[in-house]
C-alpha cells in the first residue's frame, strides 16, 4: 500500500514486476522498437523508491505525522513515486500497460488528494495527529501488538505458496492490524481521533490497500481468516527484504514503526 504503504499495494507492485520481466518484454515488436535505448529492467523501477526507501530506515518516521509540514512531505514523496512509475511504464510498457497503470495511478492520486489537499480528512487528522503519533504510534504496545505482528506475518509468506492463500493471509493480517490500531487509538486519544485515523488510513493515503483487502472479505474474526493466520502463529521475524515488506514499508513506514 512505501515508496513513502502508502506499500504501493501488492497489485501495483505485481503490475510493475510483470511489466519489468523479460516474459512481458520478449516478442513485443512495438516495445522493442520504442525502448531500444531505454533502461527497462527491474532496477529502473526500484530507483523510483530510492528517496523514501532511505526514509523508511528512520525509526521515528511516524513522528513526521505530527505537523502539516510532515504530512506534506509524505504527500510529495508519494506523488514523486507515482510520477516516476508512470514515466517508467510510458517508456517500457505497452499501450495496454500504460492505460491500466494510468487508471490505477489516477485512483491513487485522487486518494492522496483527500489527505494532501485541504478538506475534512486532512483537517480532522491534523487536529488529532500529535496524539496519534506520540501516544499511539510511538508506543511499545502499538509496535509489539499491532505493527510488528502484521509485518512478521507478511514476512513469513513464501513465493512458492499458493497466490490466493498468500494474498488472503496478508489481507486477514491487515484486518487484524487495523482493529488493533483502532482500539489503541480510541483508548488513548478518543473516538474522534480513531475515526480521523481510520479515514486517513482507509480513505486517504492508504486507500488502495484497504480496497484490495476489504473487511467484509477478509475479517480476521472469521473462521477462514483464523485458519489462514494460524499457519503463521508465533512468527516474529521481520524480513525487510521481502518484496511485499520492502515496498510496503517504503510507503507506509509512518504508520508501521518497527
Amino acid at each position: 500500500m512505501n515508496l513513502n504503504n502508502h506499500i504501493f499495494s501488492a497489485i501495483l507492485l505485481a503490475v510493475v514486476l510483470l511489466i519489468s520481466t523479460g516474459e512481458c518484454q520478449r516478442k513485443n515488436k512495438w516495445r522493442k522498437q520504442k525502448n531500444s535505448k531505454k533502461d527497462c529492467n527491474l532496477k529502473s523501477i526500484e530507483k523510483c523508491f530510492n528517496t523514501i526507501d532511505e526514509k523508511k530506515k528512520d525509526p521515528n518516521r511516524h513522528l513526521v505525522l505530527k505537523t502539516a509540514d510532515g504530512l506534506d512531505e509524505i504527500c510529495r514523496d508519494s506523488q514523486d513515486v507515482i510520477s516516476c512509475m508512470k514515466k517508467h511504464i510510458e517508456q517500457c510498457g505497452t499501450p495496454l500497460h500504460y492505460e491500466f497503470l494510468d487508471f490505477l495511478t489516477e485512483y491513487l492520486v485522487r486518494s492522496l488528494d483527500l489527505t494532501c489537499k485541504p478538506g475534512s480528512i486532512r483537517n480532522d487528522f491534523l487536529a488529532n495527529s500529535v496524539c496519534i503519533a506520540t501516544k499511539v504510534l510511538d508506543t511499545t504496545d502499538y509496535k509489539t501488538e499491532c505493527s510488528r505482528p502484521y509485518q512478521a506475518l507478511v514476512s513469513a509468506l513464501k513465493p512458492e505458496e499458493d497466490t490466493e492463500n498468500r494474498w488472503g493471509s496478508a489481507c486477514c493480517a491487515f484486518s487484524k492490524y487495523k482493529d488493533c490500531a483502532d482500539k489503541k487509538t480510541e483508548q488513548v486519544c478518543g473516538v474522534k481521533a480513531k475515526e480521523a485515523f481510520q479515514k486517513f488510513r482507509d480513505d486517504g493515503i492508504g486507500n488502495l490497500l484497504s480496497v484490495m483487502c476489504p473487511v467484509h472479505s477478509y475479517d480476521f474474526k472469521t473462521e477462514s481468516c483464523k485458519k489462514r493466520m494460524a499457519k503463521y502463529k508465533g512468527k516474529t521475524e521481520i524480513n525487510e527484504e521481502h518484496p511485499l515488506i520492502k515496498y510496503m514499508l517504503a510507503y507506509m513506514r509512518f504508520i508501521l514503526p518497527k
